[in-house]
């Protein structure tokens, strides 16, 4: 459905009682799932549960969750790595996604190509085995601009994902990789998502970037896919989080940082903020953002056996987080409130 018509819809929405107001539906989204080989032992010991096990309510409760996978997912240990340090997680890390909740995830990653079109291939496999939806990643340009889909309350929700600033990850006309932020593709990608669906959402893995704030040309993209029909964007630039902006009536949550690293490995964002953007059809109506624990230090009373798993953070302990969050988002002219699971930027008011 074109935007116009999604505006003019919404007019005369607003005209009705509370009682005619079409459902919501939601979308949760996390940032990178960073697994790595180490991760494969307790895969295999403690179950695809396992890594999830105190979150899976969480993440399943919404409508659909997504995440942005980083690197390979395959079965196989012979494959033969195309970089230095290549970025393996074995197949059943797609499983522990499924059980978890997860109804899609981008891939469009730096790390995709590691292990070049095999492991591409393995990895498109792995998701296809347990039917999760994934985007942004194919054998050839075309196919890595192909959108995913789903059909949510009866809305025919559209999914795009693009890599920035990698040109060694990029797909191109016949030769594999993800789909390109470029300027003519994402204004052409949109145009036809636009078309043909009445929600459409984006997701970016941004360049690394020396910065630890916005940067003014992910600014212009960001906008770029929203003035081409995007209903939400969500990005991930390294391990950094940042903000929330509201551009158009439209959220654009910049950093997500990382949610599963890999096993031992320190994050420079221990405590994050996982978005939860709620819509009425094609229009995002607020956005709840929840403090979770992701780390993988041992405080006292922790044990080995639960220390990988991400937890929702509770009262004083989500402080830290959440203050530095409404930091985030008031640089860039966002207003928050906070509520008794984290925080709300309220886009647009129910009738």
């Amino acid at each position: 459905m074109k935007r116009a018509v999604r505006l003019a819809a919404f007019a005369v929405v607003c005209a009705l009682t509370l009682s005619a107001h079409a459902e919501l539906w939601t979308l949760r989204v996390v940032g990178n799932l960073h697994f790595g080989e180490g991760w494969t032992t307790y895969f295999e010991k403690e179950g695809p549960e396992y890594p999830f096990a105190q979150l899976a309510e969480f993440l399943s409760e919404a409508d659909w969750t997504v995440g942005f996978f980083e690197g390979v997912a395959s079965g196989r240990e012979d494959l033969a790595p195309f970089v230095e340090e290549p970025l393996r997680s074995s197949s059943l890390a797609a499983e522990a996604l499924r059980v978890a909740g997860f109804d899609a995830v981008s891939l469009a990653s730096p790390r995709i190509m590691d292990y070049g079109l095999s492991g591409l291939q393995q990895t498109v496999g792995a998701f296809d085995a347990v039917g999760l939806v994934h985007f942004g990643a194919g054998e050839n340009l075309t196919l890595a601009r192909t959108l995913g889909t789903a059909n949510i309350n009866e809305y025919e929700i559209a999914f795009a994902a693009f890599l920035h600033g990698v040109s060694r990850a990029q797909a191109e006309e016949r030769t594999p990789g993800t789909n390109i932020l470029a300027p003519s593709i994402l204004k052409s990608d949109m145009a036809s998502a636009d078309a043909a669906s009445d929600a459409v959402i984006v997701f970016i893995r941004w360049a690394d970037s020396a910065r630890e704030n916005v940067t003014d040309k992910q600014k212009m993209l960001a906008h770029m896919a929203i003035d081409a029909g995007a209903d939400a964007v969500f990005g991930v630039r390294g391990r950094e989080l940042l903000g929330v902006e509201i551009y158009r009536d439209r959220p654009i949550i910049y950093g997500l940082g990382e949610f599963i690293r890999g096993v031992d490995t320190p994050k420079k964002h221990g405590r994050v903020m996982i978005p939860t953007v709620a819509f009425d059809g094609g229009l995002p109506m607020r956005v709840d953002l929840t403090p979770v624990r992701v780390d993988t230090i041992l405080e006292k009373g922790q044990t080995l056996a639960t220390k990988l798993q991400p937890r929702l953070l509770i009262g004083t302990e989500a402080d830290p987080v959440v203050n530095l969050f409404i930091k985030l988002c008031e640089e860039l002219g966002t207003a928050v409130e906070k509520t008794d699971s984290g925080l709300r930027i309220q886009i647009q008011e129910l009738p």
